[in-house]
């Protein structure tokens, strides 16, 4: 937002935290729906030509809805509330639909094995994957791949204890012989993958045809060896700027062209083996993790990119 008024650029930031929080109303019927935010500015249809669409609202948006509410009836009610929430979400996007976005609602959420078998057709490794409900499906994978690791189909969750004060990540977990005996013949579909054995991790920002990838040397210690996600905040693992290959640029660019992304995050490793795996794409990724330790300015040049395509209209 600072570079964007740096720059002179005439915009307007609706959260979708505020329709919860904030006064706002959408009116139909008239000659302009329009949408009052919390800034007391009314977005017009015919004043839009560009739309940014980054975290329109954040995980714990109804917390406070548990103070007011019966609690024998929280989960029903928090997940009515969000059905509503959509519904009026899905109607704002629908008021834009005709402007050019960055980027569509529809990709905010891409489904992992359609991406994954995607990247595999654009020339990008990926680790073997094993979708299963069944133990001894689970069992032989195991055994031809040494080790594997599970991780959600959907997307990385955090369970909060209220009570306790506590929150729980559900991450990349190995998964053991062990483990897997102790599991019913029939379970939840889940997800195994081969647990690579990584040198380093990489964490890439895509825009406009530009790769900025660091990587995070997560192998030093036990805590973010599976996961680099699972931060020391003290003794953070190092990062540095990294150059991808050529080839492996232009596989990337393949698979983000063919996905329909303008920008993105992408999650890769490098091997012990000097092998790169991708791993997965996040469309709403923090790009300032990236950022800042490697002195890309991504907020500036998001903003210049953001405003060039604004001034070809």
């Amino acid at each position: 937002m600072d570079w964007l008024s740096y720059f002179g650029c005439d915009f307007q930031r609706l959260n979708g935290n505020n329709l919860r929080t904030k006064p706002f109303k959408i009116t139909l019927g008239e000659s302009n729906n329009c949408i009052l935010n919390n800034y007391n500015e009314f977005i017009l249809q015919d004043e839009i030509s560009l739309i940014w669409n980054r975290r329109w609202r954040d995980s714990n948006f109804l917390d406070k809805t548990e103070q007011k509410v019966n609690k024998n009836f929280l989960y029903e009610m928090k997940t009515h509330l969000l059905n509503e929430f959509s519904r009026v979400s899905q109607y704002i996007y629908h008021i834009f639909s005709q402007k050019e976005w960055v980027d569509k609602p529809s990709l905010i959420q891409p489904n992992k094995l359609i991406v994954l078998e995607a990247a595999k057709n654009c020339g990008l490794e990926i680790p073997n994957t094993l979708i299963t409900n069944n133990k001894e499906d689970a069992l032989c994978f195991l055994s031809e791949n040494k080790r594997v690791c599970t991780k959600p189909i959907h997307e990385v969750s955090t369970f909060f204890n209220y009570k306790q004060q506590s929150a729980y990540l559900m991450d990349t977990k190995e998964v053991k012989e062990a483990d897997l005996l102790t599991m019913e013949s029939i379970f939840f579909p889940s997800l195994f993958q081969k647990l690579i054995e990584k040198r380093f991790d990489i964490r890439i920002f895509y825009l406009k045809e530009t790769f900025y990838a660091m990587a995070i040397f997560s192998q030093r210690r036990r805590q973010s060896a599976l996961d680099f996600r699972n931060y020391n905040f003290i003794d953070p693992d190092r990062t540095i700027p990294f150059i991808l290959p050529n080839h492996i640029q232009d596989n990337l660019y393949k698979l983000v062209t063919q996905l329909g992304y303008q920008h993105c995050s992408i999650d890769m490793i490098k091997d012990v083996n000097n092998d790169y795996y991708f791993l997965e794409i996040n469309p709403v990724g923090q790009f300032g993790m990236v950022s800042k330790p490697c002195n890309y300015h991504l907020e500036m040049k998001l903003a210049l990119y953001l405003k060039e395509k604004h001034d070809e209209k």
